[in-house]
Parts: C-alpha cells; sequence; structure tokens
C-alpha cells in the first residue's frame, strides 16, 4: 500500500473543513429563512386578520355625531379605568397575543441585529393592538421599540406616525405635532402618499384638539388629496368642511361638501347626505339657491336608499319651511322627524325644543312644557343648555298657573256680566252639544248589542255552546265535523288571527261588548236627565258683588305675575307688554300700577320703540311725579343716592341691623318698608328678612305664616322659591328637635352665661374679659359670642369646647382669680350644640333649666 504524503493529507483535511463550513451555512440560511416565513404566512398573518376584524367591528359600533367636529379616527375612549384583566375587544387581544407569540419563537436577534425581516411587522401588530384597546403606554413602547431597533425598516415611517396618533390620545398633542411636522417636513423622509395622508391628518387632529382649527385646515387639505381610500376621502373631505365653516368660510365649505357629492357612490352614504344636508345649512333662505336644494332634499326624501337618513332629512325641511313661516308645515316635519325613530339624542332633542317653542308662541303652554320635558330628557343635566332650558320650564309652570286663572276667572265674569236670557242662550248651545254626543253614544250601544246578539257573543249564548259541546265529538279525520267546528268556532269568537293568548283577548272583547250593552238602561230618558239642563248651570253663577271683586282681583295679580315672568325669565317682551296694559285696562290697584308703567317704560326701551317709551316717561312724570319711579325716568343715567334712598341700599341698611342681632329695629323698619313699596317685586325681600327676623324673636314656628303667604304670593321670585324650601325642610326639622343626652362625653359644647337686656353693657364687659383669658391661654380654639334670645335676655357664650370634661374645666379656669382667671358670680351652663339649637330656634331656655340634671 502506497504511502501518503503529508501535505496530501493536509490538503484533504482543508477540504473537509470547507465542505462542513459550506454546509453549516446553508442550514442557517434556510433555517433564517424558515423562520421569516413562518413569522409571516402563519402566526403574523392570523394577528392581522385578527386585527382587521377588530377594528371593523369597532367602525361599525362607532356612531359620529355629525353635529360636532368629526374626529379622524373612530375610537370611542373609555372615561372609566380598566382593569388590566379586562379587554374591550377580543380580536385586539387575540392580535396582541399573536404578535408576542411571533416576537418570542421568531426573533432572530445574532450579533445585536435582527436577522428576521418580520419582527418589526410584529412590534407594529402588538402596538397597534395595544393602541385599539386603549392601552396607549405600552402601545407607544412598541413604537419606540420599533424606532430604536429598526430605523431602516419598511414600516418606521408607519411607526412615527402611530407614536404620533398614541400621544394624541395621551393628551400631548404640542409633542404630537412636533414629530408629525419633523416627519412632514423633512428633506431626508421618503414618504407614500398613503403615509403622507396619514401623517397630515394627524396633524389636524393635533391642532383641532388644542382649538387651532385654522391651522388645521391646510394638513387635512393635504390629507384628502394624497388618501388612496375612498371612505377616507369621504370622512377628510367632510371633516375638511367642518372646519371652514368654523372659520366662517362658508363658500370653501360648500366647495368640499360638493366633493363628496361628486364622489358619489364611492364612499359610504351617511357621508353622502350628511354633505348635502351640511350644503344646505349654508345657504341663504332668501337665496334662489335655497328655493332649488328645497327640491334636491324633496328627491333626498323620495329615494328609497335615504330611508336610514330621513330623520336628518325631515328635519332639514322643517328648517326650511320655519324659515320661510310656513310654521304649520314646518311642525309637520318635526313630528315626522321624530317619528322615523330616529336614535340620534341630538336631533330629538333639536326637534323636541323647537315644537316646543311654537306651542309656546301660540300660547298652548302645556303641551310647551311636555315637549320642553322630552327635551330634557335627552340632555346632560351638567350641560349649560340644560340648565338654561330647566329655567325656562320652570317659569312655564308659573305661566300655566296664571294664564289659567286670567283665562277661567276671565271667563266667569264675563258670563257673569251678561243679561239672564243670554246666560241661558249660552248654556243652551253648550247643553244641546252635549245632548248630541250622549245620543251618539246611546246609538252606537244599542248598535253593538244587537249586533252582539246576532253573532251570539253573550255570556249566556257561550254557556249553551259550552254545555251543547259536550254532547257532541269532534273526529280530526272526519271533514263533515271538521267544516262545523270551524263555523261554530267562527260563530262564537269570529275569525281570530294564529297568536299568543287568542281566547283571552276574545273573552276580554265579550267582557266589553257585554259592559257595555249592561250600560244600557231601558228606563233613561235624556229629555229629563239634569245634565243637560242650561238653569243648572246659570245657577251656579256667582252674583255677589265681593265674589266678583275677588276674581277681577286674582285676574290682576296673575297679569302682573303673567308680565313678570315673561319680562324677567323668558324673555318675551311682546307678552309681557300685553299682560301689564291689560291689567292698566281693567282698573288696577293702586300698588300695581307704578310698577307696570315702570316695566313698560324698560320693555320700550329696550325693544327700540322710542315713540311709546317716551309716552310712557311722559306718563310717569305727569301722573307720578315723586314716586321714585319718576325720579329714575327723569334722570336715568344718575347714579344711585348716597343717602341709601334706592330699595336695596335700604335693603342693606335693614339687613346689616339683622347681622348685629337688633331685631325688633329691623322689624319696625321693614314694617315701614313693605307698606312704602307696596306692589314692588322688591317687597318680596323685605317679607324674606321679616320672617327670618321673627323666626330669631319667636322661634321656628313663627316664621311658618309668613312663608306660606312668601312662597304663594311671590312663587315665581328667587325669595319665594327660598321660602318655599324652608317650609319643606328646615322649618319642621327645627320644630321636631329634642334635647338629647351626651352618653359618649365628647360632644362638642357652649358654656352659657345668661343676662338681662338691660345689663347689655355688663354682658359686653365679661365677653371682653373671656377673649383676654382665651388670648393669654392661648385656647386658639375657642371663641365668643353675645346671643339674642329674646327681649328681655341675652347670652354671652363660650364656643368649641371639646366635652364635658373640657367644659367643667373652663368653668373652673374662669373662677380662678389668682390664676388670671375672670371675676364671675356663678358658673357658666354647659349645653351640647345639638341642645343649644333647640334653646334658640324654639326658646325653650326655661324648659333646658328644668330638665339639664337628668340630661347631663
Amino acid at each position: 500500500m502506497k504511502k501518503q504524503h503529508p501535505s496530501h493529507l493536509l490538503l484533504v483535511g482543508l477540504v473537509i473543513l470547507l465542505v462542513i463550513s459550506c454546509s453549516r451555512k446553508k442550514d442557517k440560511f434556510i433555517n433564517r429563512n424558515w423562520h421569516a416565513l413562518t413569522t409571516k404566512y402563519n402566526t403574523l398573518y392570523n394577528g392581522d386578520v385578527s386585527f382587521i376584524e377588530g377594528k371593523n367591528a369597532l367602525v361599525e359600533s362607532y356612531q359620529d355625531n355629525y353635529w360636532k367636529q368629526l374626529p379622524i379616527e373612530r375610537l370611542e375612549i373609555r372615561e372609566e379605568v380598566a382593569l388590566q384583566s379586562e379587554v374591550s375587544n377580543p380580536s385586539f387581544d387575540r392580535a396582541e397575543e399573536k404578535a408576542a407569540k411571533a416576537i418570542q419563537k421568531h426573533s432572530m436577534n445574532i450579533k445585536d441585529r435582527e436577522r428576521n425581516s418580520q419582527i418589526d411587522e410584529a412590534f407594529m401588530l402588538l402596538g397597534k393592538a395595544r393602541y385599539f384597546n386603549q392601552r396607549f403606554i405600552q402601545a407607544l413602547e412598541a413604537f419606540n421599540y420599533i424606532l430604536y431597533k429598526y430605523p431602516t425598516c419598511n414600516s418606521i415611517n408607519n411607526a412615527r406616525v402611530w407614536k404620533a396618533k398614541t400621544h394624541i390620545r395621551l393628551d400631548n398633542n404640542e409633542g404630537a405635532i412636533r414629530s408629525l411636522k419633523r416627519l412632514l417636513y423633512s428633506e431626508k423622509i421618503e414618504m407614500t402618499d398613503q403615509e403622507l395622508a396619514d401623517a397630515s391628518a394627524m396633524l389636524a387632529q393635533a391642532y383641532v384638539n388644542l382649538k387651532h382649527k385654522d391651522s388645521a385646515i391646510a394638513p387635512m387639505k393635504v390629507a384628502s388629496e394624497n388618501t388612496k381610500i375612498n371612505e377616507e376621502k369621504g370622512r377628510y373631505r367632510y371633516i375638511l368642511g367642518q372646519l371652514y365653516n368654523r372659520v366662517r368660510e362658508r363658500d370653501s365649505a360648500n366647495f368640499e361638501f360638493d366633493k363628496i357629492i361628486k364622489l358619489n357612490r364611492r364612499v359610504p352614504r351617511e357621508y353622502l347626505i350628511n354633505a348635502y344636508l351640511a350644503k344646505a345649512r349654508n345657504l341663504e333662505i332668501e337665496s334662489d339657491d335655497q328655493v332649488a336644494f328645497l327640491n334636491i332634499l324633496t328627491k333626498l326624501e323620495k329615494n328609497w336608499e335615504n330611508r336610514p337618513f330621513l330623520d336628518k332629512i325631515y328635519y332639514e325641511k322643517a328648517i326650511y319651511f320655519f324659515g320661510a313661516d310656513s310654521l304649520d308645515i314646518a311642525e309637520e316635519y318635526y313630528k315626522k322627524s321624530l317619528a322615523t325613530g330616529t336614535q340620534d339624542n341630538y336631533l330629538r332633542s333639536l326637534n323636541y325644543e323647537t315644537l316646543g317653542r311654537m306651542k309656546f308662541d301660540k300660547g298652548l303652554f302645556e303641551i310647551a312644557g311636555n315637549y320642553m320635558d322630552s327635551t330634557l330628557t335627552l340632555l346632560d343635566e351638567n350641560s349649560k343648555r340644560y340648565r338654561v332650558i330647566k329655567k325656562k320650564r320652570d317659569n312655564l309652570d308659573d305661566v300655566i298657573l296664571y294664564e289659567g286663572i286670567v283665562r277661567t276667572n276671565d271667563s266667569i265674569l264675563k258670563i257673569a256680566a251678561l243679561p239672564r236670557e243670554e246666560q241661558l242662550s249660552y248654556y243652551k248651545k253648550y247643553t244641546d252639544s252635549l245632548r248630541e254626543i250622549k245620543k251618539g253614544e246611546l246609538k252606537r250601544q244599542k248598535s253593538l248589542k244587537a249586533r252582539s246578539l246576532q253573532n251570539n257573543p253573550t255570556i249566556a249564548a257561550r254557556s249553551r255552546v259550552a254545555n251543547s259541546t259536550e254532547e257532541q265529538k269532534f273526529y280530526f279525520y272526519n271533514p263533515i265535523t271538521l267544516a262545523n267546528g270551524k263555523l261554530q268556532f267562527e260563530d262564537i269568537f269570529g275569525k281570530r288571527e294564529l297568536v299568543d293568548n287568542w281566547k283571552i283577548s276574545s273573552l276580554n272583547q265579550f267582557a266589553q261588548a257585554a259592559e257595555a250593552i249592561e250600560e244600557i238602561d231601558d228606563d233613561y230618558d235624556i229629555e229629563k236627565d239634569p245634565i243637560f239642563d242650561p238653569i243648572q248651570y246659570a245657577d251656579k253663577i256667582p252674583t255677589d258683588k265681593k265674589v266678583l271683586d275677588s276674581l277681577g282681583l286674582s285676574i290682576n295679580e296673575a297679569y302682573f305675575n303673567l308680565g313678570t315672568v315673561y319680562k324677567e325669565q323668558l324673555k318675551a317682551y311682546d307678552k309681557a307688554v300685553d299682560k301689564f296694559e291689560a291689567l292698566l285696562a281693567n282698573n288696577p290697584e293702586e300698588r300695581y300700577i307704578m310698577p307696570s308703567k315702570y316695566n313698560l317704560y324698560k320693555i320700550y326701551q329696550a325693544n327700540g320703540n322710542t315713540f311709546r317709551e317716551e309716552q310712557m316717561r311722559q306718563d310717569i312724570l305727569k301722573n307720578h311725579p315723586k314716586s321714585r319711579y319718576a325720579a329714575i325716568v327723569k334722570d336715568p343715567f344718575k347714579k344711585a343716592e348716597t343717602d341709601g334712598s334706592t330699595p336695596e341700599d335700604i335693603y342693606t341698611k335693614i339687613y346689616k341691623l339683622y347681622e348685629k342681632q337688633e331685631y325688633y329695629s329691623v322689624l319696625d323698619k321693614l314694617e315701614k318698608r313693605i307698606t312704602q313699596y307696596d306692589g314692588d317685586p322688591v317687597v318680596a325681600k323685605f317679607q324674606l328678612l321679616k320672617a327670618l327676623t321673627l323666626g330669631k324673636i319667636h322661634g321656628a314656628s313663627k316664621m311658618r305664616e309668613l312663608l306660606n303667604y312668601l312662597a304663594i304670593t311671590y312663587p315665581q321670585a328667587e325669595e319665594g322659591q327660598k321660602a318655599q324650601t324652608l317650609i319643606e325642610s328646615t322649618v319642621p326639622y327645627l320644630e321636631n328637635l329634642t334635647f338629647t343626652q351626651d352618653t359618649s362625653g365628647i360632644k362638642r359644647y357652649k358654656l352659657v352665661y345668661d343676662y338681662q337686656q338691660l345689663q347689655n353693657e355688663n354682658a359686653l364687659n365679661f365677653k371682653t374679659e373671656l377673649d383676654t383669658l382665651i388670648k393669654n391661654r392661648n385656647f386658639n380654639y375657642l371663641k365668643t359670642s353675645v346671643d339674642f334670645y329674646s327681649k328681655d335676655t341675652i347670652f354671652v357664650v363660650v364656643h368649641g369646647l371639646k366635652g364635658k370634661r373640657q367644659a367643667r374645666a373652663m368653668n373652673s379656669i374662669l373662677r380662678d382669680t389668682e390664676d388670671g382667671g375672670v371675676e364671675v358670680d356663678r358658673d357658666g351652663l354647659f349645653v351640647t350644640t345639638d341642645n343649644y339649637r333647640v334653646i334658640q330656634s324654639q326658646k325653650k331656655y326655661s324648659d333646658y333649666l328644668k330638665v339639664k340634671d337628668s340630661i347631663y
């Protein structure tokens, strides 16, 4: 055997090593591509499918509010904080799971470099799934990882846009604007048209969020021109039209809406219809374009494809006819819009509100109130619109009340003023109409009885049939018997539909028929029924002069209150003028004349009716020259007198006396001012202060009578409403208070020293000594006061003692004159705060002295 040369062996070894190395590289190349293919066509593909399903479901469930600025992206942000385990959409959760699995199983991070080209797509999917699951911080981490680890990947621009979107959701609009501007205006970054559209759209959204709508127009225009998706074209152009409307560029807005209309079926129909309607709102009612557009709305209404949008189409037509003063047609279309069963609560609220306003203008106040109630149920209680309508609705209750008083009393007075013959003639027409109605009812009942007997629907007939069926036998396969059975069924029950509870329903009909028949009284004589006698109605008309005068006074009071409500609360100046003028023409009491004339003067001034304003001014100056109203109209720009001559200044001065507890002086001054300003709305303030003063002097129960008077006399005024609240809650609470024991010994206490009113100076000196002691001992938690109790008694009170022990200790400190105490000949009476409230509100000091030992 020939021996091999060592150099040959070396060559063979090198060949073997080369073969092994190539084999390993080939295996590594195959393995890398296998991972990439598996990532793309298995795990990542399933994640993308789930993500698309979740996004489609999100879009379908989202309801756009076209009454507000549309958002770029349809995503409803949850207000509540969701737990980490909660999932808003299972599809996004599955997409996130698949993306994470692709990263974990197929990532090939070799030498700090990712060798699998699909992992950046997996991170994109991970971030987007988290974004739509509203986990924005976690989504931001995924997008930041792409920007950090894959700066050269194909999806880098997409990641930058999504990062900016996430910052917008986190309310970092300024940061999003900065990053998007760098992306859009950088010369080094190349972007596709769709990427340019996405980035521009989000830049516009950030500007909109910051209320910079004019700045949002330019990027929104770029987005609408570059997007390749028709749905986005329609949405972006509608948003652009809205932005133009916000900056009052209607022509530009209509130009964008026209672009949507030209797209026609290439965009979702909701964009098309809302573009038509938005354009309609931008047209002038008087213009020829608006008339032409009415024809377009009519065509939209007749097109069966537009049935889901009839609520809005009817509403726009209603607005058109309302603006053209065709109020009956407008009302019809408002009702049609509601009849579609629209789920757009804002649209429903607009329909109800407008119908309520129309009914109010016609004087149908109860119907108007019902429409307002319906409006309020659709609004947010914290919104300004809710508060405005709620206030009008509350005022409408007063209008309904007083209009009813005027209508009823005026009718009685007019009939009472007629001669007896005319009264009888009036009521004869009324009773004749009632008689005709009754005759028609009797005729219907007799006809029903005859028809019911003919068809055997009575209980007796059913009993007869039921008894006879016991003798009959029904065989399903006997066609003659079957036919007879059907006829018998129809004879008893009639032709009945095959529905649940058909027999019970028929029995109800039989019961109603039987009840109607039983109502027929064969002995009834319509001519003898007193309800059709006009004399009984005429006899009820009041003839007593006092009663008639009281009805007239009630009308005048109602006129005045109506005028005030229309003027102050509802701003319905024309109606206010009608009421005040009707009051002045109805021989009113003196207290109503001057305020009514002054209110008319102010209304004419507000309406710009200078002729009537001057007439009323001269009337006030001529007929009431010494009144305060004359001083006001003579020089309306003159400032309030420094001597406090206005009612407001007088009230302020009296209230300062009230704060000083000079209650008897307050009562004396209030009585004079109430008489002086009788009939003026300012009297309500004086009356309420008087009620509170009576409560301070005599206790809570003494307030009730005057508060009742206030609530009834001034129901529309703030003081009347406050009086009603006091009657319903505060006064009953104070009246039901009783002395209670302090079983815990840790309640708040007061030390009470009683003095006679004649010893007022001594009481004030004692309070000063107490204040000095409290300051020297640093008892900062204590304070003192001199409290009114009755005409003869006042209290010096130490407040803020914590518990019974501290109250006793305080008594000892005050008696210890050697250690800086106060010279006092008696201990203070310690009382819990609750019991002191009973003493003052019910004036039961003497009762407390009798029971204090048993309480403590």
